[in-house]
């Protein structure tokens, strides 16, 4: 009987951890964000030109990156001497980063906001809000919270700004992921 217990136990433990080490959820990886702070940050401007090359619109657009240490917490312990011969950074993963993207047109203004999260550097749920604000009118807002299968989905999210959001998806992944490799 204490044998069949032991096994019932020792199975339960074994296969109820997670066996990746940043396997986590998106409020256990907003929680490491916060602690952990920002990774790498890059601001760039942005114009819009249309066929003719006249400008119609400029703004910005910048990229945030978050980490997980998994051993952080003992390398802050250790004394100074000894944190100079450590990289902490050798293990760490990539497990969110934060585009945001801004442009001033003649008549109204145009923001995107993602919130990537990753698993060993896969995509598996973004959080992106659109808004619009034209002159004299409210802000228009679209909120989208997009998981795996949804991400995988080829059928096209239809949206009232005509924007199409898969490809936004695509090339801010790309552009979190190459800045991350830098």
């Amino acid at each position: 009987m204490k044998k069949l217990f032991l096994i019932v136990l020792y199975s339960t433990f074994s296969f109820g951890q997670k066996t990746e080490p940043n396997d986590f959820s998106i409020t256990q990886i907003d929680s490491i964000a916060n602690r952990n702070g920002k990774y790498g940050n890059s601001d760039s401007a942005i114009e819009i030109k249309n066929q003719d090359g006249k400008v119609i619109g400029n703004g910005g657009s910048s990229i945030t990156t978050y980490l997980f240490i998994p051993y952080k917490s003992e390398f802050d312990k250790l004394p100074k001497e000894k944190r100079k011969k450590f990289n902490v950074y050798k293990d760490a993963k990539l497990i969110k980063g934060n585009f945001h993207k801004v442009i001033h047109y003649e008549n109204y203004t145009e923001n995107i906001y993602i919130q990537n999260y990753y698993n060993e550097k896969v995509l598996f749920y973004v959080k992106i809000k659109l808004s619009r604000k034209e002159e004299n009118k409210e802000e228009e807002i679209l909120e989208y919270n997009l998981d795996l299968p949804e991400l995988n989905n080829y059928k096209e999210i239809k949206n009232e700004f005509l924007l199409n959001i898969k490809e936004i998806i695509n090339s801010t992944n790309m552009k979190i992921l190459n800045f991350h490799e830098i």
